[in-house]
């Protein structure tokens, strides 16, 4: 969708910026926020707003979406969607609770026998290649921004880490706390 396709290498650099539609929505429980008039900073609210949720709500919800001690991601963020709560929170939880996360749906983690199955796209459309530049920080890109990006153009989640791959930018951190 949109753009024209040209072939771009090479890392991007510059600083995060908040998609308009993302600011106090957030993705599937994440609380994206910035300061007024402050651009290139997002915050991921990941404080526990679990004050109001008992430990046993959380582990039970993430145990019934979770499967031979494993929890795919997609699966992480029904459950965060299903409890109002943060990936990250339920990413914690998992962690405590010995649970393995797998099937990144970036592609980057968690799939046999290689661990990760997202490969370079080429060649990356340019209206996707200046959304990951907006969208950097430090030189990476935010995994709440990759889903953002996807999201807003119309691509899949693979699309934009394929780009990712392509540009030779690194996806950190996971709204999971996987890296």
């Amino acid at each position: 969708p949109g753009g024209e396709l040209k072939e771009i290498s090479g890392p991007c650099v510059r600083s995060l910026t908040v998609l308009p539609w993302m600011e106090g929505r957030g993705m599937a429980g994440s609380r994206v926020s910035r300061k007024p008039g402050e651009k290139g900073q997002a915050i991921m609210n990941a404080s526990d707003h679990t004050e109001n949720m008992n430990d046993a709500r959380i582990r039970n919800t993430i145990n019934g979406y979770s499967n031979n001690g494993q929890l795919a991601c997609s699966r992480a963020f029904e459950a965060a969607g299903a409890l109002g709560t943060s990936p990250l929170v339920i990413g914690r939880y998992a962690d405590e609770m010995g649970l393995k996360l797998v099937s990144c749906q970036l592609g980057l983690f968690g799939y046999r026998p290689e661990k990760k199955i997202v490969k370079p796209a080429h060649p990356v459309n340019m209206r996707l290649a200046a959304a990951i530049e907006q969208n950097l920080s430090g030189g990476s890109l935010p995994c709440i921004a990759a889903f953002a990006i996807a999201l807003n153009i119309g691509l899949k989640k693979m699309d934009v880490s394929g780009a990712c791959e392509a540009l030779e930018i690194k996806i950190k951190p996971c709204q999971l706390g996987a890296f």
